[in-house]
């Protein structure tokens, strides 16, 4: 298809903007196009094409919004990171704010009106605390080949100080690791390679192998060494995780999303569903006198055990699918609240039954994909749960990632 002059409209989650073909054969055809800005006019190369929608990307601005401006880095556009960097950082908090919005409208009818959005932010710059390299570099736009960077300009000054030391990014060790976890934050760096194959899992004394692998290569969380282990302060607490598996990567915006969470929050028992290392349970066991986890990666779970010393609580190293059909209806445990972080994929089915029928009066609901996020509200929701407050906690500047908070409430 031929090159078209087209007028973007809104910005969805992705960071692409919707437009419409004004002529020819597939007038009226959705246009997915990256490298625009609401109510731009650009000429379009299409890149693809499917049943619904064509893609395309931006090779000339005609009309060029108001809050467009060069972006900062020289990797950009080449690097796959950073997509919204032509955009000033008030205007990317504003379209941030409209993704969600527009994801959230699926849960508003007659019955149903959402507060308004609350933005949490921090540094829009010099943020980012964990990266993933791949053999030495940062993953190339749509590509699966590696770029060698010298510094990133949203990452932690910890971070470009490493890759500024030539001596170790010309490392074999460095450049030969299809993934290298590093996380940087107050003066203190750690680096680990996270290797495929058999490796030794340790969870207190013990140890055993755990295989990696099989249909699906998986790679966070299958190794717990204590040489990759670190501990940083969030906060007034010390929190211990593995650099190889999953930690929030914005240290800042984690400690003011902590401080919201524990706002009017309490009670005797707190759920902690997709629990992780703790880090929630750590803090709101100031609120609560007692906590059970759920996380399905028992190696964070034993993290957690670490994290949690001193603190009453219960941990169960399963999904949370499992511990909804299998154990939730053994226990005893009348819980007070509940706070879930669950992966892209949202909350399971099993754990939004379970949450429907359990007359829990308080949820805080996180999640880092809005389309999910918004499915999800909307069954707790048609449940008896009200929205008290949403918030767009802004961990991600110059992208389009979007993590979100709903305060939610049952009247029982």
């Amino acid at each position: 298809m031929e090159n078209q002059i087209l007028k973007a409209e809104k910005i969805i989650f992705g960071g692409n903007c919707i437009s419409k073909i004004e002529e020819g054969i597939n007038k009226g055809k959705t246009v997915l196009i990256s490298g625009a800005l609401p109510n731009e006019v650009v000429e379009v190369e299409f890149l693809s094409s499917t049943k619904d929608y064509e893609i395309g990307k931006v090779v000339k601005i005609l009309e060029k919004s108001p809050h467009r401006i060069e972006p900062k880095c020289k990797y950009f556009g080449i690097c796959g990171g950073c997509n919204l960097q032509f955009a000033t950082d008030e205007y990317q908090v504003q379209l941030r704010k409209e993704i969600l919005f527009d994801n959230l409208s699926i849960i508003e009818n007659n019955n149903v009106k959402l507060p308004e959005i609350k933005v949490i932010s921090d540094n829009s710059w010099s943020y980012r605390n964990r990266f993933q390299f791949h053999n030495g570099g940062l993953m190339e736009l749509k590509s699966n080949k590696s770029i060698k960077i010298d510094k990133c300009l949203v990452a932690c000054d910890e971070i470009n100080t490493l890759l500024s030391n030539n001596e170790f990014t010309n490392n074999s060790c460095f450049l030969n690791a299809s993934r290298y976890h590093v996380f940087g934050y107050n003066q203190f760096l750690k680096g680990a390679i996270l290797e495929e194959k058999t490796t030794n899992r340790i969870v207190g004394k013990s140890k055993k192998k755990v295989k990696s692998g099989g249909k699906r290569k998986i790679y966070e969380g299958t190794l717990l060494n204590p040489e990759s282990l670190m501990s940083i302060q969030v906060l007034d607490r010390e929190i211990t995780f593995d650099v190889k598996g999953f930690f929030q990567s914005n240290v800042k915006m984690l400690e003011k999303t902590i401080e919201i969470l524990k706002k009017d929050f309490g009670g005797e028992n707190l759920l902690d569903m997709y629990a992780g290392v703790g880090t929630f349970s750590t803090f709101l066991l100031d609120n609560f006198n007692n906590s059970v986890l759920v996380e399905h990666n028992r190696d964070a779970i034993s993290l957690a055990e670490i994290n949690l010393q001193g603190k009453k609580h219960e941990s169960y190293g399963i999904s949370g699918d499992k511990w909804a059909k299998e154990y939730a209806s053994k226990i005893k445990t009348k819980f007070d609240g509940v706070v879930i972080d669950p992966p892209r994929s949202g909350i399971e089915k099993s754990v939004l039954d379970w949450l429907c029928n359990s007359n829990i009066p308080s949820i805080r609901s996180l999640s880092c994909d809005p389309i999910t996020h918004s499915r999800d509200l909307k069954i707790l929701v048609n449940c008896g749960y009200k929205i008290k407050e949403i918030y767009l906690l802004d961990f991600y500047p110059q992208t389009h990632h979007i993590e979100s908070l709903a305060i939610l409430e049952k009247d029982l």
